[in-house]
């Protein structure tokens, strides 16, 4: 047999073990809770309409909470990027 029949039947063979991995993986997942509120619940979750105003004002508080330290994050690597810019400029101006 050829050597590029030989690659191609490997590279079909990996393929088919590699979708049926993650075919396994996804099979053997387990179910994750939500998480909605902040309370840990381990019993099945009914929501009232109140409940679920408040379990979207949580989500809601938690994106914005992610989204201002997100802000923050960038903001300090903006700051940290600049004084390596005006060290690297310093340093190059005092090699001259």
């Amino acid at each position: 047999m050829p050597v590029r029949y030989k690659h191609t039947v490997d590279e079909i063979t990996k393929k088919g073990l590699l979708d049926a991995l993650k075919v396994e993986k996804k099979k053997r997942s387990r179910g994750k809770k939500l998480g909605l509120t902040s309370k840990e619940v381990s019993s099945p979750q009914f929501y009232s309409p109140a409940k679920i105003q408040a379990a979207r004002e949580f989500q809601a508080a938690k994106e914005e909470k992610a989204q201002a330290e997100k802000a923050t994050r960038d903001a300090k690597k903006a700051a940290s990027a600049a004084q390596k810019q005006k060290e690297k400029a310093e340093k190059a101006e005092r090699s001259l």
